[in-house]
């Protein structure tokens, strides 16, 4: 496999892994095994998306240690008489707390990046390389007529069921 395709693949496993964040093990399967399939390796599926898996859990684990803070703004929801603000800092408590709880998850299930790198060597195994598939044979090998030819020296009753076998056959087509 060529550097740029294996970059390409990687940065395909960045991509989806963050697209699919939300899906606690649907995501890193399917992540995973996109990759895998397309590195046509088990071990470059592996490297593939082990390089997302890693970050991503790197990423998360600093999120939830406060070491990367998310801000968090809330809006005066006195001064809104139709209570828009009061439904926006709603939903960003909701979301908040979702996120919080999602990355405690991952903190204490770190078997959920395992998943994505495991079915990047499935997807890797199962795939079959694309130059197997460009391979097309150039000429079609024509089929050769083969005769029987009768055997010399052959026993008179062997020589005698052959002729009785011949005449049913030729009154089977007649």
């Amino acid at each position: 496999m060529d550097a740029k395709k294996f970059t390409v693949n990687t940065f395909l496993g960045f991509f989806l892994i963050a697209m699919l964040w939300w899906l606690p093990l649907f995501g890193p399967m399917i992540s995973g095994y996109v990759v895998g399939r397309r590195s046509e390796n088990a071990k470059y599926g592996a490297i593939a998306t082990g390089i997302p898996a890693v970050t991503f859990f790197i990423l998360s684990y600093l999120i939830y240690t406060g070491y990367i803070i998310i801000p968090v703004i809330t809006f005066p929801s006195n001064l809104d008489p139709s209570g828009i603000l009061a439904y926006i800092n709603g939903m960003e408590y909701a979301v908040s707390k979702y996120l919080g709880n999602y990355f405690y998850f991952l903190k204490y299930a770190p078997p959920y990046f395992a998943i994505m790198i495991i079915f990047g060597i499935v997807g890797g195994a199962l795939a079959k390389p694309q130059e197997e598939f460009n391979k097309r044979p150039k000429k079609v090998p024509q089929l050769k007529e083969y005769t029987l030819e009768k055997p010399k020296g052959v026993h008179p009753l062997v020589k005698r069921a052959m002729k009785q076998k011949k005449h049913e056959i030729d009154e089977e087509y007649i």
